[in-house]
């Protein structure tokens, strides 16, 4: 997870990092901008990230994944990322 890096450290603080973290911003539509049972990706965005669009709970969860990020308790999607997304 997240917090495997810190964890190693307690135990030996010489330790090099084993996890790179990541974070991605999601927003739920309403089920009708996905097939039921089939998701949609679109790789060739304007900004060269993966766009996925996933039948989820009969909404459509829409997201990317993979900017760089540290670990955090409480993330929050930023207002650009989810301007993006729409």
């Amino acid at each position: 997870g997240p917090y495997t890096d810190a964890l190693r450290k307690l135990g030996d603080e010489k330790a090099e990092d084993a996890v790179a973290g990541a974070s991605g911003t999601h927003v739920v539509l309403p089920g009708y901008y996905c097939p039921r049972d089939q998701g949609l990706l679109d790789y060739n965005t304007s900004d060269g990230r993966f766009l996925f669009f996933l039948p989820w709970l009969g909404h459509t969860l829409v997201g990317t994944t993979d900017a760089p990020s540290a670990a955090e308790t409480r993330p929050t999607a930023p207002e650009d990322e989810v301007q993006w997304l729409l």
